[in-house]
């Protein structure tokens, strides 16, 4: 074939050939490459098409968190304000308790004496 295009041309078309065969086998591989890279960019565009609703997700969430520590730290506060009061409650409690126990004391004393003095008095008649 070489010999023919010599013919025909006038000159030896052997390197010429060789050239465009390397140039052909370039463009191919350059083809190639360059599909590659437009999958890739499908698939990124693909990909890149959800992060924003991802990201307003991600803000809903997070503010919804601050807010639910908000709560957290003020119910924090109403239990501490409610054991304060239940403490107070009970210091009261234990106050009233420990002033029937005097009484109680006292009265049973008294009982005693009362009751000595029925005895007597039954005994005498």
């Amino acid at each position: 074939m070489a010999e023919e295009l010599k013919t025909v041309l006038g000159f030896e078309a052997s390197g010429a050939i060789s050239t465009l065969n390397t140039l052909s086998t370039a463009l191919d591989k350059y083809t190639a490459a360059i599909a590659s890279a437009a999958s890739a960019t499908t698939r990124y565009n693909k990909a890149a098409a959800g992060v924003d609703s991802k990201l307003k997700s991600l803000t809903a969430a997070s503010s919804g968190y601050s807010k639910v520590q908000q709560q957290s730290v003020s119910a924090s506060k109403r239990v501490q304000t409610a054991l304060s009061k239940e403490r107070e409650l009970l210091q009261s409690v234990r106050g009233a308790v420990n002033n029937v126990g005097k009484a109680t004391k006292k009265t049973s004393g008294q009982n005693k004496c009362f009751s000595r003095y029925f005895n007597n008095l039954w005994t005498e008649i």
